[in-house]
């Protein structure tokens, strides 16, 4: 428990001499996410502050020169997205080379962890370039452009990624070829279908009642 004593003192120091600083005038400030509530003297007189986070509304306790300094910004609601933030940074300045290699290697069976001590970089960010990676080779498949992409830059990438690229090539054209013969068949039966409702109609004419007024047409 830290000793409270009150920066409302008078801004005189106990021992006589030079007056304490006063803060009172950052009571009510909003510094990041922090709005200063009180202002107290805790370990060695050190100032601190009552804070409430205007993020979460959560109060917290920190030293006042941290928050001055921009050092500490909310009440630690922020650190996962900061994080999350400082590793993405980490894996968009990898080069594309290095992140093929990476992928490479993922691709041929190697584990997160391996790929990792290779490339003397943490698992998070080989996580985040692998996914960064895969779905730029997603937008490149569904583009369509991927055997183009092969041919024109068959040196730039690794052999495991222009293997992938040409067998996802080919697996989207086997199914553009799968839906267009499955089309092509009910297109085929619905012309089927027609044709035998027509001639049905023909054969059962005096069946089926017709007004005196209205013409009727048989289409071939």
């Amino acid at each position: 428990m830290q000793d409270r004593t009150p920066a409302e003192n008078g801004g005189q120091s106990s021992k006589g001499g030079r007056p304490r600083k006063s803060y009172d005038h950052l009571i009510g400030t909003t510094h990041n996410f922090l709005v200063i509530d009180r202002i107290f003297r805790g370990v060695k007189n050190e100032p601190y502050a009552a804070t409430t986070c205007i993020r979460c509304g959560t109060h917290t306790e920190c030293r006042l020169r941290d928050i001055l300094r921009g050092h500490t910004k909310s009440c630690k609601c922020l650190r996962p997205e900061q994080y999350l933030t400082n590793i993405k940074t980490l894996a968009d300045r990898l080069p594309d080379q290095k992140v093929a290699q990476m992928w490479s290697m993922h691709f041929a069976g190697s584990g997160r962890w391996a790929i990792a001590t290779a490339h003397k970089v943490a698992v998070i960010v080989v996580d985040f370039a692998l996914r960064r990676y895969q779905r730029s080779l997603d937008r490149v498949i569904s583009s369509g452009c991927a055997l183009w992409i092969v041919k024109e830059t068959i040196n730039a990438v690794p052999a495991q990624v222009t293997e992938y690229l040409l067998k996802s090539e080919c697996r989207v054209l086997n199914i553009f070829r799968r839906a267009r013969a499955v089309e092509a068949e009910v297109d085929a039966r619905c012309r089927a279908w027609e044709w035998m409702i027509r001639r049905w109609m023909r054969e059962n004419m005096h069946l089926i009642p017709i007004d005196s007024d209205a013409v009727v047409e048989f289409v071939d």
